[in-house]
C-alpha cells in the first residue's frame, strides 16, 4: 500500500457539515503521502459540502461524486430500491473513467453499507466494520473508537510506521486571515463560544441562561465573549445581544463571501480559547491553532469524535444519562477556567 497509489475513493456515510470537517486531516495527510493530484469522494445525503460551503478548503483537488443516490450505499432488504446500489457500485469506477481503485476508505461501520461499498472495484479496502475484518488487507483493531483515529491506526498497522496526524488545517488563504484581523483586533483577549446544535435528534445544548452567566463572568476579566452563531438564530442572538457584555458575532461582520469555515478557522486563531458543545463548529475549531474546551453528551460520543489535539483540548462528557443543559455556569466555568 505504499508504492503507486493514484486513485483513491473515500466514502462518508455521515450527511452533516461536521462528517465533512472531520476528515480534513485524512484527507491533507493522503495528498502528501501519495503525492496526489486529486481524490474522489462520496458523501451521503443531499448536501455534498465539497462543492459548496467548503470548496475553498480543497478546491478542485476533491471530486465529489454527485451522480447517485444520495443515500448511496445505505441497504436495506426491506427497501428494493437499495439492491439497485449493488449494480451502481459495481459500475462506479468504469462510469468515473477509471479502472478501479487503489484505494477505497470507507468512514462507517454498517456492515451492510460496507458491503454495497466494497462493490466497487478496488485493489485495497479499508473500513472499520468488524473491527476492520472487512478490509484489505484485514487487520483486526479495535481500539481507538475515535472515527478519525482508527483509521490512522489502520493506516499505521500496514504501513508498520508512525504517522503524525495533520492537526491543523494548513495554507489558510490570505482573504480569509486578512478579514479575520480586520475583525478582530489584536489588543483584545477573545473568548469563543459555540452553543448551536445542527443535528436537530440529539439533545446536546448548553442552557442559555447559563451560558450567558459564563459569558458575562469572562468579560469581567476582561475577555471579549465571541459567539460563533449562524444568523439564522435571530431570537438567540437578540438574547445574547442584550444580556452579555462586550459580545460579538464576528462572522455576522465579514463579507457575506467569505462565510465558510476557512472563515471560521482563520478567526478561532485570534482565541484565547473557544468553549464548544459537540458540533460542526467544533470539528472546524479543532482545525485552528486555538485552545478548545469541549461539552459531549455522552462518553460515547467523546470517543468517537474529541478534537485529536490533546495538547490543546480539553473534553467534558455527561455521565448518568444527564443532559448538557442541567449544567450550570458553576461547573462550566470550573472546567474551564485554569485551562483558559
Amino acid at each position: 500500500m505504499n508504492d503507486n497509489i493514484k486513485n483513491i475513493l473515500i466514502y462518508n456515510p455521515g450527511g452533516g457539515m461536521g462528517d465533512t470537517i472531520s476528515i480534513v486531516p485524512i484527507i491533507q495527510w493522503l495528498k502528501k503521502k501519495y503525492h496526489l493530484n486529486h481524490i474522489y469522494y462520496i458523501q451521503s445525503g443531499p448536501n455534498k459540502y465539497f462543492n459548496n460551503s467548503c470548496k475553498d478548503i480543497f478546491g478542485n483537488f476533491v471530486r465529489t461524486v454527485d451522480n447517485i443516490p444520495d443515500h448511496f450505499g445505505f441497504f436495506s432488504f426491506f427497501q428494493p430500491k437499495s439492491f439497485s446500489h449493488i449494480k451502481i457500485a459495481r459500475n462506479l469506477s468504469k462510469d468515473l473513467g477509471v479502472d478501479k481503485f487503489d484505494i477505497i476508505i470507507d468512514m462507517g461501520t454498517r456492515v451492510k453499507n460496507t458491503l454495497v461499498v466494497k462493490q466497487i472495484p478496488h485493489k485495497f479496502f479499508i473500513s472499520p466494520a468488524m473491527y476492520f475484518a472487512l478490509s484489505n488487507p484485514k487487520k483486526i483493531i479495535t481500539k481507538p473508537k475515535h472515527v478519525i483515529e482508527r483509521i490512522f491506526c489502520y493506516f499505521e498497522s500496514v504501513l508498520k510506521t508512525k504517522i503524525e496526524i495533520p492537526l491543523e488545517y494548513e495554507n489558510i488563504p490570505k482573504k480569509y486571515t486578512d478579514e479575520a484581523k480586520q475583525i478582530l483586533k489584536e489588543n483584545n483577549k477573545y473568548l469563543g463560544f459555540s452553543i448551536t446544535a445542527g443535528h436537530p435528534t440529539r439533545q446536546k445544548e448548553f442552557s442559555v441562561d447559563e451560558i450567558i452567566k459564563v459569558a458575562n463572568h469572562f468579560s469581567e476579566k476582561n475577555y471579549v465573549p465571541v459567539f460563533f452563531i449562524e444568523d439564522k438564530y435571530k431570537d438567540l442572538i437578540e438574547n445574547l445581544k442584550k444580556n452579555v457584555k462586550n459580545v460579538i458575532f464576528p462572522e455576522h461582520l465579514a463579507d457575506q463571501q467569505l462565510r465558510n469555515p476557512l472563515l471560521l478557522i482563520a478567526l478561532a486563531q485570534h482565541m484565547q480559547a473557544t468553549i464548544t458543545i459537540d458540533n460542526g463548529i467544533m470539528h472546524m475549531l479543532s482545525l485552528s491553532s486555538t485552545k478548545i474546551i469541549s461539552f459531549f453528551s455522552s462518553k460515547g460520543f467523546y470517543e468517537k469524535f474529541k478534537p485529536l489535539n490533546n495538547v490543546k483540548s480539553k473534553n467534558y462528557y455527561m455521565k448518568n444519562n444527564k443532559s448538557i443543559a442541567e449544567l450550570k455556569a458553576e461547573e462550566i466555568i470550573n472546567f474551564s477556567e485554569e485551562f483558559i
